[in-house]
């Protein structure tokens, strides 16, 4: 299993015609690339800008497809000073060993 995970960019810098915010395409050749392959989208056209408590952040976003869980949520019910909210957790990795 592999995860790549493109920093700061998002389906709302694309143009409005494509679902984006923008009144020109600033990444025409990732929007090509989202065009011809699977993109998760709540439409037709690109989709974006939507995201769950705890998981807009990149360690945050790791945690939450590595774990299943969002990375606030585990602090808020499981983070205690000096404990780790990771400790314990099973990792999606542990099941490909």
């Amino acid at each position: 299993m592999i995860f790549l995970y493109l920093e700061s960019v998002e389906a709302s810098i694309t143009a409005k015609e494509y679902g984006g915010l923008l009144p020109y395409d600033t990444i025409p050749e990732l929007r090509k690339i989202a065009e011809e392959n699977l993109s998760f989208s709540h439409g037709e056209k690109l989709g974006g800008a939507t995201q769950v408590l705890g998981t807009s952040h990149s360690l945050a976003s790791l945690v939450n497809t590595s774990l299943g869980v969002p990375e606030m949520l585990l602090r808020f019910f499981f983070g205690k000073p000096k404990i780790s909210f990771f400790y314990g957790r099973v990792w999606t990795w542990r099941y490909l060993i």
